[in-house]
């Protein structure tokens, strides 16, 4: 292309374009190398990977027991996840009945609406006397 541009009247202005952009590129490359270098070799430290199950081994046979995380089991069944039971349970690698006994020995409830039995209850009472047909 230098060449090219040599025996062009406006050669000279191209040259020192092409020039000036060539030298922008390599920054630019050296930079890119630099950050693929930095991400290759960037220690994840502060990445905490939650294991939801852990696999209790009694020594007895048969397969190990697996205990469910309480802290993950409530946020999972919380109102703003929506996430079925049955599909949790084929996530964790569990059957559903055993999901379905952790929840209960937790205490873990599978709610619809945070509205209480109390605000429902008034809720439709009011529905009624608004509407008694």
């Amino acid at each position: 292309l230098l060449e090219a541009l040599a025996h062009d009247p406006q050669g000279l202005e191209m040259q020192d374009w092409l020039s000036h952009t060539a030298h922008l590129l390599g920054n630019i490359s050296v930079l890119l190398l630099s950050f693929q270098h930095n991400l290759q070799n960037r220690m994840d430290d502060n990445v905490v990977i939650p294991e939801p199950v852990a696999l209790l081994h009694t020594g007895r046979p048969g397969c190990p027991k697996k205990l469910i995380d309480v802290e993950f089991l409530t946020e999972a069944v919380s109102t703003s996840r929506q996430i079925k039971l049955t599909e949790l349970s084929e996530m964790l690698g569990v059957h559903r009945n055993t999901l379905r006994r952790y929840m209960k020995c937790y205490g873990v409830e599978r709610k619809y609406s945070n509205l209480t039995n109390v605000d429902l209850d008034c809720l439709v009472t009011e529905f009624k006397k608004e509407r008694p047909d």
